[in-house]
């Protein structure tokens, strides 16, 4: 009897020692999974603000060319949306963790089911929506279209201030850039395409944030218990 009792105790302290190491484990993971995610919704913030810029872009061309006197109001947009228009609208995402649980088979350390569903839902998202948002074909025909619009002193100060302010240049240049662009059908072509491809981004970005707050919610109820 005592040795009898004495095993049943022995592995009824092991099972209680693993599964608080269990418990630390899956608190780790939680953590660092958070983590994750606000890095992903910071660079969801900033990603919505780059759509928007790309679309103004997109909108000032797309007026230049219907109304070649309004690049007379607004000189200074012209070279910053023509070298912007096509930049990236799509953030990075950062599933390290989320990869590291599933390569290594720790996912059933995430007690609840809830959230193992809803995180397998968020990453399953991002990679199809991904593959849209990631497609730079408009991009790359909307780039060779316009190369040598743009001298290089303009490009070389857009890139100075990373495409977030406009550079001066006189009314006249921008008069004979405007004409030069709306000459340039297969970049003009590409406008709509460019257009729907950041507004595509946009509603992916702001459906990706409501996931993460939903998902980083539900992590810190996991972590309360």
């Amino acid at each position: 009897m005592v040795v009898v009792v004495g095993i049943l105790i022995a592995l009824q302290v092991g099972q209680w020692a693993q599964g608080r190491e269990a418990r630390q484990t899956e608190r780790t993971y939680l953590l660092r999974l958070k983590e994750d995610l606000q890095i992903e919704r910071t660079r969801a913030v900033d990603a919505m603000e780059f759509g928007k810029s790309r679309l103004e872009a997109v909108e000032y061309l797309g007026r230049t060319v219907t109304d070649p006197a309004f690049v007379t109001n607004d000189p200074t947009g012209l070279p910053w949306a023509i070298e912007t228009a096509a930049w990236r609208s799509f953030p990075k995402i950062t599933s390290f963790v989320y990869d590291e649980l599933q390569n290594t088979g720790k996912m059933s350390l995430i007690r609840s089911v809830a959230l193992r569903r809803a995180l397998a839902e968020h990453y399953a998202s991002m990679a199809h929506d991904g593959r849209v948002g990631e497609d730079r074909s408009a991009e790359q025909a909307f780039d060779q279209a316009t190369a040598g619009l743009l001298t290089m002193k303009e490009l070389v100060g857009i890139e100075r201030v990373g495409g977030r302010r406009r550079i001066e240049i006189g009314e006249e240049r921008a008069q004979s850039l405007a004409r030069e662009f709306a000459s340039r059908r297969q970049a003009v072509e590409q406008l709509p395409s460019l257009a729907q491809h950041h507004v595509f981004n946009m509603r992916v970005i702001s459906e990706m944030q409501s996931r993460i707050d939903r998902l980083t919610a539900m992590i810190d109820d996991e972590l309360a218990r």
